[in-house]
């Protein structure tokens, strides 16, 4: 994304902005580097202090970058992906001294682009780094600035019962050419990988597609489900491929990363969007009271993954 960015920087705006990004890409780097340097020094026998907590570390698996730690007599595992952020410091602390401008320069940095961070404590970093000679001051703007929703969605860590609604068998693919839509296993193009997401491809030949649940929904149901690399334009909702918008209720999709909240409680829907409510489309009021199949909508050699998926009756 960087490069497309440089790429595309022409006015000074962009310029100062791509300069900002880039620095803040290789200070949050740097910093993701000494919590893994700060997990290999960890011993099996090593007890830390994570807030208010004693806890010992099982052990830290350097291939993987896999942390084992034992809290209130129970083992906890977390990977670079999903540790949360105190951990994170704690084991970055092993490495970076304290008090180092440089350092703090690192911490603010996480701080602030960390979708569970605290960009006030990071402001109070670059404050300790400016003062000590440190410029960042051209990097304060970004704490005006929303984090987008891969930075604030969290993926869930599936288990057996979650990565189960996630094989391939369980969704089908419909496919539009020249008007006419055909439905079929997924088959070829949905694969689970090793964290039992399921990957989606769509064909270059066909006009659009939709990816949908093999089962209907039944009246009254309620679904989480986590997209990602959702290209622009995409819609969620109950699809039929008889209707002209090939959905009888459908809700608009962002971009990039959506945590998709989507229930119909007595004929009313209810949808939020990376935990911000949206409005739901009713194209067709009659099939909307009835049965469907939840899907979502893409375009021909389209790229997806479905990071999660949860029903509630």
């Amino acid at each position: 994304h960087l490069e497309a960015l440089r790429k595309a920087a022409t006015t000074d705006a962009d310029k100062q902005m791509l300069e900002r990004l880039d620095h803040l890409y290789g200070y949050w780097l740097e910093f993701w580097k000494a919590v893994h340097e700060g997990g290999v020094k960890l011993q099996g026998a090593d007890e830390l202090m994570i807030g208010d907590k004693l806890v010992s570390i099982v052990e830290y698996d350097a291939s993987a970058g896999r942390l084992v730690m034992r809290v209130e007599g129970q083992n906890k595992r977390y990977t670079l992906f999903d540790m949360p952020p105190k951990v994170a410091m704690v084991l970055a602390e092993q490495v970076l001294r304290k008090g180092a401008p440089q350092n703090e320069t690192f911490i603010g940095a996480f701080l602030a682009m960390d979708g569970r961070g605290d960009r006030q404590l990071a402001r109070e970093a670059w404050q300790r780094a400016q003062r000590q000679g440190i410029d960042v001051a051209y990097l304060l703007p970004e704490l005006n600035e929303k984090l987008s929703a891969a930075a604030t969605v969290v993926l869930p860590q599936l288990t057996a019962d979650t990565a189960k609604f996630l094989r391939p068998a369980m969704w089908q693919l419909a496919q539009q050419k020249n008007a006419r839509w055909k439905k079929a296993a997924l088959g070829r193009q949905g694969a689970q990988n090793t964290q039992g997401q399921l990957e989606v491809s769509v064909p270059g030949e066909v006009d659009a597609a939709w990816v949908v649940f093999g089962r209907k929904a039944p009246a009254n149901f309620g679904v989480r489900i986590y997209l990602s690399d959702l290209p622009e334009g995409q819609k969620f909702g109950l699809f039929n491929e008889k209707a002209e918008e090939a959905a009888d209720v459908s809700v608009n999709l962002p971009s990039g990363m959506a945590k998709i909240e989507f229930a119909r409680r007595d004929g009313k829907f209810i949808c939020s969007i990376n935990d911000e409510v949206q409005e739901v489309t009713i194209h067709n009021a009659a099939a909307a009271k009835s049965s469907g199949l939840l899907g979502f909508s893409l375009p021909a050699d389209a790229k997806v993954l479905v990071a999660g998926c949860e029903f509630q009756q």
